[in-house]
């Protein structure tokens, strides 16, 4: 009662338009009591006609009204900038107590009021998404690029709405992702977070974008926030990684070939060399002369590994440059796979390991390169029968599908390998570490051989093992390349 008294007193003494109001709970604005003459004349309307009236008015844009409510609900009072009824006004207020304002409203100087545009409409243009709360923690501001990148309708971008309502907000329309307990924790984290600003921190939402936040406490206990995109900067930087990773793998698998490649070589030279001595130099006694005829076989056998070595890295080089390209003609299969079989025969009794075949009636002749076809053979019955122990058995299949296209299939029972090594066994010079391995040569490019030949034709190779029970590779080549002439070879 005595303060209505004394703003009564007060409010026709001043010489700046002025108001009185209290905080209308429905809107969170002003409800203008009374007011003097001078504010009647700067807003065109009678004493008895403003009382009950709300301030500011709903036509005020939510740049010039959000610091404002900000300030009403904080009871901090002070100095404004906002158009009304088309003149640029600066606007201050003042808590008296008990939800009573005082209001005064000059004409503003256009500089003060430009710069507050500008400054909106710099906030508006930021690449990042930025938002602003008050000390009470309710959004005060939210530009454009914040909404698109949370996808926040206009009800989460309003002003006054808590920062801990829009985080679950934007959690239960699936922004983030994780399982529900998962997304509750980050939530909690999040808050705790937002409560005790620390460093910028990365988040990702569901759909894939990669988001640093970093957040700053203002002078008046709100919080300024500012989300970078940084998905493309992300994705480069996980490209180069892969990269580094890819050429160090690269760089070791390198260092291991040439350390294979020595022994490969190495060991058949040796041999060469130290059985051509002895025939050489005459070095065995008369009654041992039948001796050199067994020389010569080693030494024949020997010459024959290293061109196969040799034959075998210079394929892997002229695949890798690009400059293998299949001289197609049309195959007979049947003698094509039988033709391998005679050859890996000698091997595979040597191995003690049984090798049969099941060749397709009537096969189909196969459009491709015969020399590495052949090849491709003989790699995978050689690993097939390398490492299967002996009394294992390997099976060569030849077959077409419903569908036109042609599979050889090579399947042993042999050590096998897991998931992660198949990968290996499949890059060139890569070789699965194993007992059994270890004690076999070979330059670790008769998969990576297959793989690279089949894809020159059109076709795939996959391949299905188990560690302890065998493997089977299967090489399929396109309906393109399966003719529709007939072999006159038929399996036995």
């Amino acid at each position: 009662m005595v303060m209505d008294l004394a703003l009564g007193a007060l409010l026709p003494a001043m010489e700046r338009a002025a108001f009185t109001a209290d905080v209308d709970a429905s809107s969170g604005r002003l409800s203008i009591r009374a007011c003097n003459l001078a504010f009647a004349a700067l807003v065109g309307r009678t004493i008895q006609t403003i009382a009950g009236t709300v301030f500011p008015p709903s036509n005020v844009g939510t740049e010039h009204l959000s610091p404002l409510l900000a300030s009403i609900r904080a009871e901090l009072g002070g100095t404004f900038a906002m158009p009304l009824d088309g003149q640029a006004m600066r606007v201050t207020l003042v808590p008296l107590g008990q939800d009573c304002w005082l209001g005064t409203l000059v004409p503003a100087e256009p500089m003060v009021v430009d710069a507050q545009a500008r400054l909106v409409d710099a906030v508006a243009s930021f690449a990042d998404g930025f938002a602003l709360f008050d000390a009470e923690d309710r959004q005060v501001l939210v530009n454009p690029r914040l909404k698109e990148l949370f996808g926040a309708n206009d009800r989460l971008a309003r002003p006054g709405i808590t920062y801990t309502e829009i985080v679950r907000a934007i959690a239960a329309g699936g922004k983030y992702a994780g399982s529900p307990e998962e997304i509750e924790a980050y939530i909690e984290e999040r808050l705790r977070r937002h409560r005790n600003p620390p460093n910028a921190f990365e988040i990702r939402l569901k759909d894939g974008h990669e988001l640093r936040v970093s957040e700053t406490r203002t002078a008046d206990g709100g919080t300024a926030m500012v989300f970078s995109d940084i998905t493309e900067q992300k994705t480069i930087e996980r490209m180069l990684r892969k990269a580094a990773e890819e050429a160090e793998a690269a760089s070791q698998a390198k260092s291991e070939f040439l350390a294979n490649m020595s022994h490969e070589f190495r060991t058949p030279l040796n041999a060469i060399i130290g059985f051509s001595e002895i025939i050489a130099g005459d070095l065995l006694p008369p009654e041992s002369k039948a001796r050199y005829r067994d020389y010569a076989r080693d030494i024949h056998s020997s010459g024959r590994h290293l061109l196969e070595v040799i034959n075998q890295v210079l394929d892997m080089a002229k695949i890798e440059a690009g400059r293998f390209e299949p001289r197609d003609e049309p195959l007979d299969m049947v003698d094509l796979a039988e033709s391998a079989l005679r050859t890996m025969e000698p091997a595979a009794r040597e191995s003690g390991v049984t090798v049969t075949s099941r060749l397709q009636q009537s096969l189909p002749r196969l459009s491709a390169d015969r020399r590495a076809l052949r090849q491709v053979l003989l790699n995978l019955l050689s690993n097939a029968i390398k490492f299967t122990p002996k009394d294992g058995k390997v099976e060569l299949a030849i077959s077409v599908d419903d569908g036109g296209e042609m599979t050889i299939a090579v399947s042993d029972t042999g050590i096998g390998m897991s998931a992660d090594e198949i990968p290996i066994a499949l890059a060139p010079f890569g070789q699965v570490d194993s007992a059994m391995t270890r004690e076999k040569t070979g330059t670790g490019l008769g998969l990576p051989i297959v793989k690279s030949t089949a894809e020159a034709h059109g076709g795939t190779i996959a391949i299905e093992s188990t560690p302890g029970k065998g493997t089977t590779v299967r090489v399929t080549m396109p309906k393109s390349r399966v003719h529709g002439l007939w072999a006159a070879s038929q399996s036995a």
